[in-house]
């Protein structure tokens, strides 16, 4: 049980006797030929007990939710985060602000008011979401042809320090605004700084989202930004990368683009999706065949010469999804 993601076959009379938890190590899913199977979502210790959960996970509801749905089973979970304080949970810090007023405090949707200052939750949320659209609405103004650039990028960087500022970095506004920051840097040939938001964001989001929104929403715009970052550094051989940082992203775009196509086999998406990821792991496995080339030869090469030794990976790639094609 040490390896995340192993698959444990399991009998439907089985399931029986696996107790619930907000925060369960495995996951149930059943197969279209009637075969249930659990699949550890952490490392498993031997010795450690199984969990599953009945309909309430703390990464998809609140506190208030999953005791309404567990009520109705006669449940009463004690589980490590139902013991924990509330505010401590990530539906409820996924909302979570700083205080104005107390640096550093955070306050939740749970708590209401500050629990230094007690400011209100809502009329500081109010506040800091007419600053960030205000911000958006100058930058929206600004993107015009005879733009003045100067003035652009500080309202870019107004707009992150601000929703840093405000906004718990699990917050899925500061996500936004950070992604849509190192975008900007990204098609901008700031690819270094690019790459340490993106790292930071993937270190944030990983944490407090679960992978059907992270494949879609977060990921999905992470990978754009990778791929602009790596067509300015390779392609046209604007940006001067680190190596060692051309070979995080990588890592990381191939991450997802593997995670999203196993996410699409399980939920049967549409195969268009599918195709457009493998494209984009062709792309990549072709860009880290240049990168480690470089890196060992210590010059630039010339990229066609890329594209060779990646069709074995491409296969690893078809049978390791063999069920979507």
């Amino acid at each position: 049980y040490n390896q995340v993601h192993q698959v444990l076959s399991l009998q439907c009379p089985t399931l029986k006797k696996f107790n619930h938890s907000c925060i369960p190590n495995v996951d149930i899913v059943k197969l279209d030929n009637g075969l249930v199977m659990g699949k550890t979502l952490r490392d498993v210790k031997r010795g450690d007990e199984l969990l599953v959960s009945y309909k309430a996970n703390y990464m998809h509801h609140t506190r208030v939710e999953r005791q309404t749905l567990l009520k109705q089973l006669n449940i009463e979970c004690h589980c490590e985060i139902c013991q924990d304080a509330a505010e401590n949970e990530p539906t409820d810090l996924r909302q979570g602000i700083y205080c104005a007023k107390c640096k550093g405090q955070i306050i939740t949707p749970s708590q209401i008011k500050c629990s230094l200052c007690e400011t209100n939750f809502n009329s500081l949320l109010l506040k800091y979401n007419t600053e960030i659209a205000l911000l958006e609405k100058s930058i929206r103004n600004n993107m015009h042809p005879n733009a003045n650039e100067r003035t652009l990028c500080l309202l870019y960087e107004a707009l992150y320090l601000r929703a840093r500022a405000s906004y718990v970095p699990s917050n899925e506004y500061r996500i936004k605004v950070e992604l849509g920051h190192a975008k900007y840097l990204a098609l901008k040939n700031f690819g270094r700084q690019a790459y340490f938001i993106l790292l930071e964001v993937k270190s944030n989001v990983t944490s407090h989202y679960t992978e059907d929104v992270l494949w879609f929403s977060f990921f999905s715009e992470m990978l754009l930004i990778i791929k602009i970052i790596m067509y300015y550094t390779i392609e046209k051989q604007i940006n001067n990368i680190p190596v060692t940082n051309l070979q995080d992203l990588c890592t990381l775009a191939l991450y997802i683009i593997n995670g999203g196509l196993s996410y699409i086999c399980q939920s049967q998406s549409d195969n268009s999706e599918y195709s457009s990821l493998f494209e984009d792991a062709h792309l990549f496995l072709k860009w880290r065949s240049y990168i480690y080339r470089c890196s060992s030869a210590g010059n630039v090469l010339d990229n066609a010469e890329a594209t060779e030794n990646i069709g074995g990976e491409i296969i690893s790639l078809i049978k390791a999804n063999a069920t979507r094609i």
